[in-house]
């Protein structure tokens, strides 16, 4: 199975704490949040927290980092899907923030990308499995990039197929040869900006057709 492993830097990289992530040996993508430091409670030492989501074969698992002021670490699980529910999800992409999640999905080529929002549980409570699911990019579309403005928005830029949707030009130039597609494919990107706590899209944006990548830092693309 697949490990994950928390090194520290103020320790010449060596290893502190691992947790196994109980799902089939695979590709893991990972994504974190920024740390944000948590007060002490009752039930909860003070503690600088940092979540991480693990994406192992489309399905999202979620755990949260905590380094506790006495040096104590823990690693526990948020958020695991199985069956079904991680069926239907499918993920590729994900965004992390200290208090939200999105996660972001490829259906199928002939179906719109999906944005899954959840706002993360308080404390060590397990988050919720039910997201807001948005639709965006029609059919066709293919997410290439997922990243966050600041703590409020979400921007996927979207390539998307212009052939496949009717802008291609004539029927004469597209010739189909026991199935496969001879022409001149195009493809068109949009960069798409959600409001996280709204959950709603707020703007859209048409990028240059050819190779490109974006990121933000700050208030800066």
């Amino acid at each position: 199975g697949n490990r994950l492993f928390l090194f520290s830097t103020c320790k010449h990289g060596a290893i502190v704490k691992s947790v196994q992530l109980d799902v089939h040996p695979s590709s893991v993508g990972l994504f974190a949040s920024r740390p944000v430091r948590q007060r002490a409670s009752e039930t909860t030492n003070a503690a600088m927290c940092t979540n991480v989501v693990a994406i192992v074969r489309n399905t999202p698992l979620m755990v949260s980092v905590q380094v506790q002021n006495n040096g104590k670490i823990e690693i526990k699980n948020k958020l695991m899907m199985e069956g079904d529910q991680a069926l239907a999800f499918s993920c590729t992409h994900a965004v992390v923030m200290s208090s939200d999640i999105i996660l972001a999905s490829n259906p199928g080529p002939e179906n719109d990308c999906v944005l899954h929002f959840q706002s993360d549980s308080k404390g060590d409570a397990p988050m919720s499995a039910v997201f807001h699911s948005v639709s965006f990019g029609g059919p066709g579309s293919k997410l290439k990039k997922l990243f966050a403005i600041q703590n409020d928005y979400v921007v996927a830029v979207v390539a998307t197929n212009t052939t496949l949707n009717g802008n291609g030009g004539d029927d004469e130039e597209h010739i189909d040869f026991d199935g496969h597609w001879f022409g001149n494919d195009e493809e068109s990107n949009t960069a798409f900006v959600f409001h996280i706590p709204t959950r709603r899209e707020l703007y859209r944006s048409e990028l240059p057709s050819d190779p490109i990548s974006v990121d933000s830092l700050g208030n800066t693309l």
